[in-house]
């Protein structure tokens, strides 16, 4: 996915997240369990809205299972705690770098204001881990 269709699920993300409590009944479900299955995450998403179910697949399926992982436990950790969550896709500063490297960068941010998740890589350059350490289960 390119970085607007990222940016765009994050924004989507981060509202919807905030304003659907179904939305947040289904997706704590499956977070709380012991292997969380992220393409079901991507279902909980495409049920909401269509047009976002495939990007969400998408992302999911090519980002890391670590970063997916800690992007849905701030998540899960925001609505806990009662605090509020953003989700920000961000253009890496060296994104030459980022790709040679293969790197996916989360970053969580916490304050009195909430908790923030900030995204950063080239799509379609992440670690070639293969598919039991990509997005989609273990």
């Amino acid at each position: 996915m390119g970085h607007a269709g990222c940016e765009e699920l994050a924004i989507w993300f981060t509202t919807h997240q905030s304003e659907d409590l179904s939305f947040r009944w289904a997706l704590s479900q499956e977070l709380s369990r012991q292997e969380p299955d992220l393409q079901a995450v991507a279902t909980i998403v495409g049920t909401r809205e269509p047009r976002l179910g495939s990007l969400a697949r998408e992302e999911l399926e090519n980002l890391p299972r670590p970063a997916s992982l800690a992007i849905l436990r701030a998540w899960r950790d925001a609505v806990d705690l009662e605090l509020p969550f953003r989700l920000v896709s961000e253009l890496p500063d060296g994104p030459i770098s980022f790709a040679r490297r293969r790197l996916v960068r989360v970053i969580t941010d916490v304050d009195q204001s909430g908790i923030t998740v900030r995204l950063s890589h080239v799509p379609g350059h992440h670690p070639a881990w293969g598919p039991a350490h990509a997005g989609g289960n273990a």
